[in-house]
């Protein structure tokens, strides 16, 4: 396992967490939450058993994307003020680190 995969994993966990405790009082976020946890455990089996091929980052870009496009989606109506909220300007900062990560790693 490479510092960059603890890296990522580490980004991977804050937004992970971060989505299961806002998640508490809605299903969405907390199985999103979830699927960050999980996407761990995929990128981890894909590099120990030697799966370095690419598929699991595109999943996990894409995964992350459609997340982080999503909120924007469901906040920017809501107005200035929903969109602005702590837990979801740090998630996002968060998962556009992974999404620049991934797409550094797929570059290689």
């Amino acid at each position: 396992m490479s510092d960059n995969s603890l890296v990522l994993y580490g980004l991977l966990l804050i937004t992970g967490l971060i989505h299961i405790f806002v998640g508490l009082s809605n299903t969405l976020l907390l199985l999103n939450g979830i699927g960050f946890i999980v996407l761990i455990f995929f990128d981890f089996l894909a590099e120990y058993r030697g799966y370095g091929g690419g598929y699991q980052h595109w999943i996990i870009l894409i995964y992350t994307a459609i997340t982080f496009f999503g909120y924007f989606i469901i906040y920017l109506p809501q107005g200035i003020e929903a969109t602005l909220r702590p837990a979801g300007i740090i998630s996002k900062l968060d998962e556009l680190a992974i999404m620049i990560f991934k797409i550094y790693k797929i570059r290689q």
